[in-house]
Formats: structure tokens, C-alpha cells, sequence
């Protein structure tokens, strides 16, 4: 954590805090007014770990609504801070079923997590894998098919508003990041074979390639993500041999 002098600080937990014979995966961290919250999964399903300050994290596992239950298996995968509290998006596999649906869940920050479901979820494989807040409103991207979808958080509903690209099962498939750049959302996308950036100018409905500040393949160690601050477009990107870090000043 930084502390007030500026300096980052490890910050010492429990093995069985994030790992353990319960762990699956510790996913993303985000902060915002109600203070940081981690996302990912533990054996009973969709996990999260909380704190005021980020010094020192609680997990929430096997909380109804949150973890797996009869209807299927649960899986978090990326929050975003709304008014009094959190949404995380992530993907519900039915029971009977080998694909996801997507889904994700709301809380006040009281501990109570309530699922919200998606309009239209197909026999597809679908799950939210990104979330941003644009215009106030969570916007979700992730795979949809052979495509990537995108869905706005109306109503404490999914809903989807469009798609783009197309892309073959792969380590390296789906939506790496997604930045909210001045009144553009901006989304590191990976095809099955090389990762790419798009951009939306209408809050998610519509999409058109942008170019990358560097070409980078879908081999071992490769990556590419995107982040936006106050004026600014940070890209990083990683070809498996060497690491860069793009600036760019944004439009508004």
C-alpha cells in the first residue's frame, strides 16, 4: 500500500487469505469512494476481498448470491465502485450446462450480494470478463460467442448493446482491459492470435478498431492493457521478451 510519505509498502496476510486449499484465482483490484475491493474465485464459487483502506483485506466466500449454488457455478472476474457500494461482473455456468451466461451482482456494502441477471443470454458462451463505469452507468465487455459483447447495467439488468471483432477459442480470446477515456471507452481485446485496441464513441454500442502503438502476438507472456487518468492514455504492452508503456494524451 502507499503510505503518506508516498512510499509503497508490502503488506503481510495469511497463506489462506488469497491461497489455501479453498483458492482458485485472485483476479482484478479496484478502488473507489467505498475503498478497494479485490475480485476472484474460491471453491464455493464468485469471492471478493474488501478493505476500507487496503491494509489489511476480509474475503466474503460462500456468500449467497455471490458463490455457486443450484442454479450453477459462479465466477467473478472485475468490479467497478457505484453509489454506496459495488458491481462485479463475471459469468454463471447452469447447471446441466458447459458454456456461461453472463451475469454479475450488486452490493451496498453491507455484505448482501444480489445477482443480476442478462436479457437475452443465448446457448452461447458468454460471461462478462471487463467492467467500467461510463457516463455513471456499469458497462460490461466480454466474450459472446465468436464475438465480443458488450452490455449496459440498466434496471439491475444486463442488457446487451452491441458487439465487435471475432474471436477463435484461445488462451489468448477476450477483453483484456477497458478504460474510460474522456467520453470514449477504449477496450485491449486479444482475437486467439494477437491482441488489439477498439474504441467506442456512443457509450458501448458501436466499435472501430484503433491503432496500437505496437504489434503484439498471442504467444507465451504476452499481453496488452489499457488504463485512462485525467487527459491521458496509458497502453502496456508486453510481446513476451520485453515490456513498453505507451502515453497519449486523450480526447474529452
Amino acid at each position: 500500500m502507499l503510505d503518506g510519505g508516498g512510499v509503497l509498502r508490502e503488506v503481510s496476510a495469511r497463506f489462506e487469505l488469497f491461497g489455501g486449499p479453498s483458492a482458485v484465482n485472485v483476479s482484478r483490484l479496484v478502488a473507489g469512494p467505498p475503498g478497494f475491493l479485490i475480485t476472484g474465485n474460491r471453491v464455493s464459487g464468485a469471492a471478493v476481498w474488501s478493505s476500507a483502506d487496503g491494509s489489511a483485506f476480509e474475503v466474503a466466500e460462500g456468500v449467497p448470491g455471490l458463490a455457486s449454488d443450484a442454479s450453477g457455478v459462479t465466477w467473478a472476474a472485475d468490479a467497478v465502485a457505484v453509489d454506496g457500494g459495488w458491481v462485479v461482473a463475471g459469468g454463471l455456468m447452469p447447471a446441466g450446462r458447459p458454456d456461461r451466461d453472463p451475469v454479475g451482482w450488486r452490493s451496498s456494502g453491507d455484505g448482501v450480494w444480489r445477482r443480476l441477471t442478462a436479457e437475452g443470454a443465448s446457448g452461447e458462451y458468454e460471461e462478462l470478463q471487463r467492467v467500467a463505469l461510463a457516463g455513471g452507468v456499469p458497462v460490461a465487455l466480454g466474450l459472446r460467442g465468436s464475438a465480443l459483447g458488450v452490455w449496459r447495467l440498466e434496471s439491475d439488468r444486463w442488457r446487451p448493446v452491441g458487439s465487435f471483432g471475432s474471436v477463435s477459442p484461445s488462451a489468448w480470446s477476450g477483453v483484456r482491459a477497458v478504460a474510460v477515456s474522456g467520453s470514449r471507452l477504449v477496450a485491449a481485446v486479444g482475437d486467439g492470435s494477437a491482441f488489439g485496441l477498439w474504441v467506442s464513441d456512443d457509450g458501448g454500442s458501436g466499435w472501430r478498431p484503433l491503432v496500437s502503438p505496437r504489434a503484439v502476438r498471442g504467444v507465451s507472456g504476452s499481453g496488452l492493457s489499457v488504463s485512462a487518468g485525467p487527459g491521458l492514455l496509458v497502453v502496456s504492452s508486453d510481446d513476451g521478451v520485453s515490456g513498453r508503456v505507451f502515453t497519449a494524451v486523450s480526447a474529452t
